[in-house]
């Protein structure tokens, strides 16, 4: 995925069980682009994750070129977009070495120093 369609880099939360969990993510730009350049052999449980995502989610006409695992891969960011406030694509803070907040200004500054506008 090009910096470019990154929209932004954040810390939220997920709440699981009335309890939030931390995570760091992004917000994409363009959700299709990034659809169309997954494989479409994903793992089986992504597989899962992006048919229930799918089956919570209303359709959205506009993806209708996508494969059936690309419109679930988009349902499954639109899903973590809706659970997170923000973010598309998240990671949980608990597989981070440092705190969220450390590691959302090191991807800004590494974004800042090396790529290019």
């Amino acid at each position: 995925m090009p910096w470019r369609d990154i929209e932004y880099i954040g810390d939220g939360a997920i709440t699981t069980a009335g309890r939030p969990i931390g995570v760091v993510g992004i917000r994409l730009s363009d959700y299709e682009a990034y659809a169309r350049s997954v494989p479409e052999n994903l793992p089986r449980w992504r597989r899962f994750d992006t048919w229930m995502a799918r089956k919570s989610m209303p359709p959205v006409p506009q993806f209708g070129g996508l494969t059936v695992h690309q419109r679930d891969l988009v349902a499954l960011m639109r899903w973590n977009r809706q659970k997170t406030g923000s973010l598309d694509i998240s990671w949980l803070q608990r597989f981070m070495p440092a705190p969220r907040d450390t590691i959302v200004n090191q991807i800004d500054s590494y974004k800042a120093k090396y790529v290019k506008p």
